[in-house]
Formats: structure tokens, C-alpha cells, sequence
């Protein structure tokens, strides 16, 4: 039986959501030789990590004011995706080839602002067709794609790794472009809104959502980096598996968000995560993997589930800023990793705090919310 709208687009997004993520892999496992031969110092690796994300976020930035201006012409979405997929394959397939580190530094940024333009257009082109009931299952697909990246990533960046940096860096490359092109040409055959979409929902508190997200993916980020420290290799593959496949399980509570609404799903994910981040973190770390994999994929899905879903200017530039949310986040820790040394228990502690902060947003939004209703 043919998959009905919205999933045809959904699976395809995911599928370049997915590699989206195998692609910074790719990058941040080869960066070290590629810093190499371009005679750059090792410590430039740090620095050059944090300033990607910085770039991230000032390309979604950047995306939000060009969506807005084409929030209701949707159809360019496709086109300009695959010229920016485009010009971010040539970039990494160029990267191998800098021998200099001026060379090496712009076609990292090339490279980081091409790539960073596609994350908040895949989010509109689902929006496109998302009735009310399915937003939070569509949305649940950055979760999904998160899990799969984190199962499938590692063994595929290994097996391509022993053949050199161009050849994975162009392998992750072209297959991203593939998917993109795929969900353009998908997305081009499905219904159109108006066919598909019920009425859009009350308008959202979106100033303590944008802050929820800072909040909970700083916090799932610091969690992570908290059961990793001091892991062995065998016991560090364990807990991000488990953590991979709670993200992807994660999609399920998803359909619930339907009655339960979703700012209240994001405080009951927010609160879950800081209680076993708190309780579990210091003596189970596996189990604390696989529940802030559950709990912080819940979150996603119920803020990005929980924006403005219409096809106006304000939706457009809401659902960009959510990304550069999650890019800001992950320069925040990066840059308080590397300057402090935390220990895992600390680390726990302040995932705890963090998850405690997004859980108070999200309950800030889901009041506001509910007296405009």
C-alpha cells in the first residue's frame, strides 16, 4: 500500500537528517590529518570545532530572514537546498586538498555555512504538509534521524576511514546530496497544504520554548560528554548505542503528544532527564544513557512540534531560530569543556541543573499557551 502524506517527504528528511550528521562525523574524525597537512598546529582542532558551530548558527540565522521572504514561494526551498548541498560536497571534497592553513580555514567555512543553511528548510518543507495530529510525529524525525546517526555513523566513518579523508569525506558528501535530491523530488509529488492541512493551532510562547531549547540540548549534550568521560572503549560503545536507540524509540511517546500536549510532553521529558541524570548519572551511566536518549529526544520532538506551524514570515524565522538554539548550545559546551575540567560526577550534576532549567521554561510555555486558549 503507498505510504500516504507526509510521511513520503518525512522518511526522505530523515534520511538526509541522518547524513547530515555522518557528515560532521566524517569532518570531525578527519580533521586532525587534515589540520596535518595543511601545517596546522593539533590545537587548532578545538578552535576550529567551536567556531563551525558558531558559523551553524549564524547560517540558520541568516536562514530565518531568507524564509521569511520566501515563507509563502515554498517551492525554492528544493532548488536552493541542492545548491547548497552542492557547494558544501565541493567544499569538503577540497578540505584533503588545502595544504595551507588559510586554505584549510575557508573551506571549513564554506564548508560549516552550506551545510548549516540545509538544517531549518528541512523542517519547512515538512511543515508544508504536517496536519495538526501528525506535527509531533513529523517532528519526531530529528530524533529519529539523531539515533540512527549515532548507531550508524561510527562503524560506517570506520570502514570508509582506512582509505583516506577524501574518499569518506566525498562518500558522506555525495550520498547527503542523493538524499536531498530525493526529498526535493518527493516532496515536489505530495499534496499540497491545502489538500492536507487542518487548521493551524493557538499561537505558542515561543520566546520560553527558543529558551527550553537552548536550555535541554546544552543539558543533553553535557549529559552525554558526562557518561562518556573516563569510559572505556568498550563501555563508551555501550552507552552510545543505548543512547542511540533511545533516541529512536523516542519517536513513540511522540503520538501521545497528540492528547497530552506538547509543552507538557517537553516538562515530563525535561524533568525525566534531570532525575536520571541525578540519580543514575554517577552509578549506572548505561541506564542514564538510554533514559536521557528517551527523555531528550521527547524534548526535541515536543519544542519543535510546538512552534508556530503556518506558512507565515514569524513561523519562518521561529523554526530557523530553533536550530540556531541548538547550535549556540553546542558552542556553549564546547567552550566550558574546554575551559574547565569537570569530572563525571560534576558533569551530572550540572546535566541536572540544565535539564531542571528546560523543564521550567517549558512549563513557562506551556502556561502562557494554554491562557491563550
Amino acid at each position: 500500500m503507498a505510504l500516504r502524506a507526509p510521511w513520503r517527504p518525512a522518511l526522505a528528511a530523515v534520511a538526509a537528517q541522518t547524513l547530515l550528521a555522518v557528515v560532521w562525523l566524517a569532518y570531525t574524525t578527519t580533521l586532525p590529518a587534515l589540520l596535518d597537512r595543511a601545517h596546522a598546529p593539533p590545537a587548532w582542532r578545538a578552535q576550529l570545532l567551536l567556531a563551525d558551530q558558531g558559523l551553524f548558527a549564524l547560517a540558520d540565522l541568516a536562514c530565518a530572514l531568507w524564509l521569511a521572504r520566501a515563507a509563502r514561494a515554498t517551492q525554492r526551498l528544493g532548488p536552493a537546498m541542492l545548491l547548497a548541498v552542492g557547494v558544501s560536497t565541493v567544499a569538503l571534497l577540497a578540505l584533503p586538498s588545502a595544504t595551507r592553513p588559510a586554505l584549510l580555514l575557508a573551506a571549513t567555512a564554506v564548508w560549516a555555512l552550506t551545510s548549516g543553511v540545509l538544517r531549518a528548510p528541512l523542517a519547512r518543507l515538512l511543515n508544508r504538509h504536517a496536519a495538526l495530529p501528525d506535527a509531533p510525529a513529523l517532528a519526531a524525525t530529528l530524533s529519529v534521524a539523531s539515533g540512527l546517526a549515532t548507531l550508524l555513523g561510527p562503524p560506517l566513518v570506520e570502514a570508509l576511514h582506512p582509505h583516506g579523508a577524501r574518499p569518506l569525506l566525498a562518500a558522506s558528501g555525495l550520498a547527503l546530496w542523493i538524499a536531498t535530491a530525493t526529498l526535493f523530488a518527493t516532496e515536489r509529488s505530495s499534496p499540497r497544504p491545502s489538500e492536507t492541512a487542518s487548521a493551524p493551532r493557538p499561537a505558542p510562547a515561543v520566546a520560553p520554548l527558543l529558551a527550553a531549547t537552548l536550555a535541554h540540548t546544552f543539558a543533553l549534550q553535557i549529559t552525554v560528554s558526562a557518561w562518556s568521560t573516563a569510559a572505556s572503549p568498550a563501555d563508551a560503545h555501550d552507552r552510545a548505542t543505548a543512547h542511540g536507540v533511545a533516541l529512536v524509540v523516542s519517536a513513540l511517546p511522540s503520538l501521545a503528544q497528540k492528547k497530552f500536549g506538547t509543552e507538557r510532553s517537553a516538562v515530563l521529558g525535561a524533568t525525566l532527564a534531570a532525575l536520571s541524570a541525578w540519580l543514575l548519572g554517577p552509578t549506572a551511566p548505561l541506564a542514564a544513557a538510554a533514559l536521557t536518549g528517551l527523555a531528550g529526544g521527547a524534548v526535541t520532538t515536543a519544542t519543535l512540534a510546538s512552534l508556530p506551524d503556518d506558512e507565515s514570515p514569524r513561523a519562518a524565522r521561529v523554526s530557523a531560530l530553533w536550530f540556531a538554539m541548538q547550535a549556540g548550545a553546542t558552542a556553549a559546551r564546547m567552550g566550558l569543556l574546554r575551559a574547565t575540567h569537570f569530572t563525571a560526577a560534576e558533569a551530572f550534576e550540572l546535566a541536572a541543573l540544565a535539564w531542571s532549567v528546560a523543564a521550567a521554561l517549558a512549563l513557562v510555555a506551556d502556561r502562557q499557551a494554554r491562557s491563550r486558549r
